[in-house]
C-alpha cells in the first residue's frame, strides 16, 4: 500500500472514530438532560439502564481513544519513511496518550461509584 493509499485510510478509520464519538456525546447529553427531569421528579428512565448504557458509553469511548492514538502512531511512522518534521506528530501522540490516561481514568470512575450515575456520567473537574 503506498503512502496516500496509507493517509486515506487512517483518514477513514479517523472518522469512524469520530463519528462514534458524536454518538457517545449525543448520548451522554440526552443523560444529562434526564438527569433534570429525575431532579424535577418527571418521568425518567431506569437508573440501572442509565448505568448500564454509562458504562458501555465509557469503553466505547476508550476504544475511540485507541483509534485515535493508532492513527497517531501510523502517521508519525509514515512522516518518518517520508523525512517529515515529527514535531506536531509527536504532539500528537503526547496528547493521545494522555486523553487515553483520562478515558481509562473516566472509565475506572464510572465502574466504581457504581450508584451516582450523575456525577460519573459528566463529573466536575
Amino acid at each position: 500500500m503506498n503512502s496516500n493509499e496509507e493517509k486515506i485510510r487512517l483518514l477513514e478509520l479517523q472518522l469512524f472514530a469520530t463519528i462514534v464519538f458524536l454518538v457517545v456525546t449525543i448520548v451522554s447529553s440526552y443523560f444529562t438532560y434526564d438527569e433534570i427531569k429525575r431532579l424535577k421528579n418527571e418521568p425518567s428512565l431506569d437508573q440501572n439502564f442509565r448505568r448500564d448504557v454509562s458504562y458501555i458509553l465509557k469503553v466505547i469511548s476508550v476504544l475511540v481513544v485507541i483509534i485515535f492514538l493508532y492513527v497517531d502512531v501510523t502517521n508519525y511512522k509514515i512522516a518518518k519513511d517520508n523525512n517529515e518534521n515529527l514535531r506536531a506528530f509527536t504532539n500528537s501522540i503526547i496528547v493521545s496518550s494522555i486523553t487515553l490516561i483520562a478515558s481509562i481514568l473516566a472509565l475506572i470512575n464510572t465502574i466504581t461509584t457504581n450508584n451516582d450515575i450523575a456525577n460519573t456520567e459528566n463529573p466536575n473537574v
